[in-house]
């Protein structure tokens, strides 16, 4: 059985100074991971989480 899906489109982005837009392709391009709390914690959860064993 298939299932249709829809396409991922593309995101157009429109910005009003050249350094916000500066600003954006730095932040979406940068390694740096977001400083909080909730989401150290569920990086650690994740990090140490164990599949469970498939049934057969």
């Amino acid at each position: 059985m298939t299932t249709a899906i829809k396409p991922i489109r593309p995101t157009h982005l429109e910005f009003e100074t050249e350094a916000e837009m500066q600003n954006f392709i730095s932040y979406a391009t940068s390694k740096k991971k977001t400083a909080d709390p909730g989401l150290d914690r569920l990086r650690k959860l994740m990090k140490t989480h164990k599949r469970a064993p498939e049934r057969k």
